[in-house]
């Protein structure tokens, strides 16, 4: 997602150093050259950065090489092992317990 986009958020930027955020930075400015790059704390975001900025190119986007790579079944190395980025998804009928769920990620 974040080599197709046109605009990438960074949010949170306030609980990193400026070090670590100059990496992050260069890593989805590798990701994805063309891109703006949005800084933001606390979700915040002015919406006319992010909506009907009018700089999706479909011909553009379809010479992109990962897209290529894509299409054609070309293997390629999984985010997870190239950035170390993964994700989860949580689905329960009940809510969890804030207070239980903070003290299991905190220890």
């Amino acid at each position: 997602q974040a080599e197709f986009a046109n605009v990438l958020v960074l949010n949170k930027t306030d609980l990193v150093g400026p070090e670590e955020l100059d990496k992050l930075t260069g890593m989805f400015k590798k990701l994805n050259p063309g891109a703006r790059i949005v800084q933001s704390q606390f979700g915040v975001v002015d919406p006319k950065c992010i909506l009907n900025t009018k700089t999706f190119d479909l011909k553009s986007a379809s010479m992109m090489p990962g897209w290529k790579h894509e299409l054609k079944g070309v293997q390629h190395k999984p985010e997870t092992e190239e950035y170390g980025v993964s994700s989860f998804v949580y689905r329960m009928d009940r809510p969890f317990h804030p207070d239980r769920l903070e003290q299991a990620l905190s220890s």
